[in-house]
């Protein structure tokens, strides 16, 4: 009995043990290629439009450029979002790795923005109040609480679905280097919240930004690092 209760106390610390000093996880995360929607200027959301033929050699080239630069990657995981999916099978191929596709990762919902080009009355008005929510509530936590598109997801919604998964991501990779594909507002949204500030950051596509999970900083897990550009693009 003695023996069966000194056993549990090891197992039970040595699982403590490993929380308090699990390793760091290193991400790149990597926004699509480019899509005709991109060009055309128009909030994509959730609809699953795939890739144009740009996109496809944007994908192709990031695939060829990461293998050379970051050979070590152990896993690769995307958003179930075609223009996603794909851009991540061209990398997936380099690297003989499987993709690993979830919903959590899809890019934030539009609403009934979805569609529409970013010069069109709907998206000026969405535009125009967005500049007055953040005089109206200047915390941003609290901002991002708010809804202004019919349909639409939250900020922080986005945010809160993308750091679960990009978490449980990390707890199956310590210490290891994960490709993630995902999208614009995703990789924004998780960038913003780690800096605390809203800045002018700019994602083309492609754009590989580099983010770390720390489980030892309580409250403060991720961390934004760089942004690396492989591939030109034309569009955002």
């Amino acid at each position: 009995m003695l023996y069966r209760s000194c056993m549990f106390l090891v197992v039970v610390a040595m699982s403590y043990a490993s929380s308090i000093f699990a390793e760091p996880t290193h991400f790149l995360l990597v926004r699509h290629g480019e899509t005709d929607w991109n060009k055309e200027r128009r909030f994509q959301g959730q609809m699953d439009i795939a890739l144009n033929e740009t996109g496809v050699a944007q994908a192709k080239s990031l695939a060829s450029d990461l293998i050379v630069t970051h050979p070590d990657v152990a896993a690769i995981y995307s958003s179930d979002l075609s223009r996603a999916y794909v851009t991540a099978i061209h990398s997936a191929e380099k690297y003989n790795l499987t993709v690993k596709k979830t919903e959590a990762l899809r890019e934030i919902s539009w609403g009934a923005l979805e569609g529409v080009q970013w010069n069109e009355e709907e998206a000026l008005a969405y535009e125009e109040n967005k500049k007055n929510l953040l005089l109206d509530i200047p915390d941003r936590k609290k901002r991002w609480d708010c809804v202004l598109v019919n349909g639409s997801e939250s900020y922080n919604a986005v945010l809160y679905r993308a750091k679960d998964q990009l978490k449980k991501i990390a707890e199956s990779h310590p210490g290891e280097k994960v490709l993630v594909f995902t999208h614009g507002k995703v990789i924004r949204t998780l960038v913003d919240d780690s800096l605390d500030n809203e800045g002018p950051l700019k994602i083309d596509n492609c754009t590989v930004v580099h983010m770390i999970y720390d489980p030892d900083r309580k409250g403060a897990e991720f961390s934004f690092e760089k942004v690396e550009e492989f591939v030109t693009s034309e569009s955002s």
